[in-house]
C-alpha cells in the first residue's frame, strides 16, 4: 500500500490552482456573506428580504413603475415561478399589485404601489448605507474601479438579455 505522497489527490480542492482558487473563493465567500448580512438588515429594520428590495427598485426605475413578470423576472434573476411567488408575497403586504398586461393581454405587469414607494424610500438610505459600511469602505476608489473593471467582463458575459444589460453601469470615465 502507497504512501499518501505517491497517490495523488484526486479530490475537488485538488484541482484548483491557487491563482484560481483564491479570487474565487473569495468572490464566492464575500458575495455569500455580504448577501446574507445586507439581507438580515433590511428585515430587520424594515420588513424587507432583499428579494423584495430588488424587485422594488427595479420597479421604482421602469416607467409608469410597472414591469412585465417576465421581464421583472430576468432583472431578478429568478424564475417567473420563484418571482410569481415572491409577487404574491409582496402582493399581500401592499407593496405591489399585479395587472393584465398593457402589451400582450396573455401577460400581467407588476406594479408598484404607493406603498411599495413608501417603503423603498425608507428602506433606501439604510441599505445604500450598509453597503456603503460592509463593502464600499472597505475599498479604495481606485479598488471599486478596479473591481468594476474586473467583474465587467463576466458580467457582460453573463448578461443573456436586455433586461440583464440593464443591470450593468456604463464604464466609468474617470
Amino acid at each position: 500500500m502507497g504512501t499518501s505522497a505517491e497517490q495523488p489527490d484526486v479530490g475537488p480542492m485538488s484541482r484548483w490552482d491557487e491563482d484560481e482558487l483564491a479570487p474565487w473563493m473569495a468572490l464566492l465567500v464575500t458575495g455569500q456573506l455580504l448577501t446574507a448580512r445586507l439581507g438580515t438588515e433590511l428585515r430587520r429594520g424594515h420588513g424587507l428580504s432583499l428579494e423584495d428590495y430588488g424587485v422594488l427598485i427595479a420597479l421604482e426605475a421602469a416607467p409608469d413603475c410597472r414591469v412585465r413578470m417576465g421581464e421583472l423576472a430576468e432583472a431578478a434573476l429568478v424564475s417567473q415561478s420563484r418571482l410569481s411567488h415572491q409577487v404574491t408575497r409582496m402582493e399581500s403586504r401592499g407593496l405591489v399589485t399585479r395587472e393584465p398586461s398593457r402589451y400582450d393581454r396573455r401577460g400581467a405587469d407588476v406594479v408598484l404601489t404607493e406603498a411599495g414607494k413608501q417603503s423603498l424610500m425608507r428602506a433606501a438610505p439604510d441599505h445604500i448605507d450598509a453597503v456603503r459600511r460592509e463593502f464600499l469602505a472597505h475599498l479604495s476608489e481606485r479598488d471599486r474601479q478596479r473591481l468594476t473593471t474586473i467583474l465587467r467582463p463576466v458580467l457582460a458575459s453573463l448578461l443573456s438579455s436586455p433586461a440583464l444589460a440593464r443591470l450593468l453601469p456604463p464604464p466609468n470615465r474617470k
